[in-house]
């Protein structure tokens, strides 16, 4: 077993790790959202009466940590040795990626706040496309022909390539509720783009149920 993990560790190399720490660089920030806010909505909720919620945010909090500390161990088994953890973690950055774009709100932008420095009319384009595809995915998973207990595991992957497609764009929405909540804390120029990441989402539904209901028909 252990001369196969070896091997395949290798091959992980030799066919670039870079492109590895690429794509897990998006992800990472997803969990650093989580480090970053659980515990206070976790308190939030306790002072509230919800102790459910508040035990599920504790949870959460700690399964980040959990998993920020195995990415860290394979970080260091991949990078060169002579570099420090922070150096060979610039190195393998690309833009857009950068170690600014890992803290903060998650708030959605276009132009100057756009991970990407995307348009206005890309974002718009990209909220729209992702929204509706996103729509026609849960409306497949969940419709009555489809089969029973395969609708989590395509929403989430669903998802999941809709944050790696589109966090460089805006940050990803197709949401207007989660673009609103941090726009709302955040104020400013938030607030004043705000209206583009609800205009999409909306547009974007509409097409989407419009697509699925001409391709898939109505339910027997």
């Amino acid at each position: 077993m252990g001369a196969s993990t070896g091997g395949f560790t290798d091959c992980l190399l030799q066919r670039g790790a870079a492109k590895v720490f690429a794509v897990l660089g998006e992800l990472v920030q997803l969990a650093e959202r989580n480090l970053d806010f659980a515990r206070h909505f976790a308190q939030a909720f306790g002072t509230v009466g919800d102790a459910a919620s508040a035990q599920l945010l504790d949870r959460i909090y700690r399964d980040e940590i959990a998993h920020v500390a195995s990415g860290l161990k394979w970080f260091r088994r991949w990078k060169n040795p002579s570099e420090s953890d922070w150096e060979a973690f610039c190195r393998q950055l690309k833009f857009p990626l950068s170690p600014q774009r890992a803290k903060g709100f998650a708030l959605n932008g276009y132009g100057e706040h756009s991970g990407g420095g995307y348009s206005l009319l890309a974002a718009l384009v990209c909220e729209v496309v992702m929204t509706m595809f996103f729509l026609i995915i849960i409306m497949g998973a969940t419709d009555s022909r489809a089969p029973a207990g395969f609708a989590p595991i395509a929403i989430g992957l669903a998802l999941t390539l809709i944050h790696l497609i589109s966090i460089p764009v805006t940050n990803t929405s197709v949401n207007p509720a989660r673009s609103t909540g941090v726009a709302v804390i955040a104020g400013g120029w938030a607030l004043d783009q705000l209206w583009l990441f609800w205009i999409a989402p909306i547009v974007g539904a509409l097409l989407g149920a419009f697509a699925y209901r001409s391709i898939a028909g109505r339910p027997d």
